[in-house]
């Protein structure tokens, strides 16, 4: 199963219980709702469930993956999500309840979990190469040891290697001081002059095309190309949610009241 989550924002001046003013996709000011997506592989829709617009994308997931379950009376389920779906109560959550999953990695993670690999063979991968590794999530009594799958793609370094370009660029200009200072990424403060982090620079460079996958599903199961041919299969979902806002032209849902935006599949 995939999710994923999305917001569709309504032009109204006024919140109500469901509307309300939140994150935005779209870097909207107006009120909106959560909408959670589960689908199968070939992303047929199976649970569709909308939260409040204020509502943290990671506490949806439990919700539609539970009345899918109680739904339909399956219990062997893998879920596949994106990184924001990522935090260590949504994972305990879903093992207790018996379920394997698939979720996207922070690549910032990587330097901690890799470490072992770049000391032995430095930070070159061929392309497609699988790297795996431990990570312990959670703290205390919900501590657990998780296995992380990275896989590097020339592909992605090249598009990688470009976004850090243009970052770079930016960065410069505001060292030049041509350039408003904002929440640019390579720019770091020495005294009061903005100027270039170079060092952070050269880590983001050594992580390049490299992208990472945290499971609990063991590889006599799932071998590590398998883990990421699912987590990529999540194109899906938001197929469905070009379709939902498009075809369906979803942002019509504002001429209804409250209680008939609250659908389920």
């Amino acid at each position: 199963m995939l999710y994923d989550v999305t917001t569709l924002y309504f032009e109204a001046d006024d919140e109500d219980e469901l509307r309300k003013v939140g994150m935005s996709k779209e870097r909207k000011v107006d009120p909106q709702i959560t909408v959670g997506l589960l689908v199968d592989r070939s992303g047929f829709p199976l649970e569709v469930q909308c939260f409040e617009g204020n509502k943290a994308e990671t506490k949806t997931l439990i919700p539609v993956v539970t009345a899918f379950k109680e739904r339909h009376g399956i219990d062997d389920l893998v879920i596949v999500a994106d990184a924001g779906m990522l935090s260590a109560a949504n994972l305990l959550a879903l093992e207790e309840a018996g379920q394997r999953f698939i979720v996207g990695s922070r690549i910032t993670k990587a330097p901690y979990d890799l470490a072992e690999r770049f000391e032995k063979k430095g930070t070159y991968f061929e392309d497609g190469e699988i790297a795996e590794s431990q990570r312990v999530m959670g703290t205390g009594a919900q501590a657990r040891s998780r296995r992380v799958v990275y896989q590097y793609s020339f592909k992605r370094a090249k598009r990688d290697d470009r976004n850090i370009n243009k970052m770079i660029e930016k960065a410069e200009k505001i060292a030049a001081g041509t350039r408003p200072m904002k929440k640019d990424r390579f720019v770091s403060l020495k005294g009061k002059q903005p100027a270039v982090d170079w060092a952070l620079v050269e880590r983001a460079r050594q992580l390049t095309g490299i992208k990472g996958y945290v499971t609990n599903i063991p590889v006599s199961l799932m071998s590590g190309p398998a883990v990421v041919a699912a987590y990529h299969d999540l194109w899906t979902v938001e197929q469905s949610f070009r379709m939902s806002k498009s075809d369906l032209k979803a942002r019509l849902l504002l001429r209804y009241p409250a209680w008939s935006r609250r659908g389920r599949g």
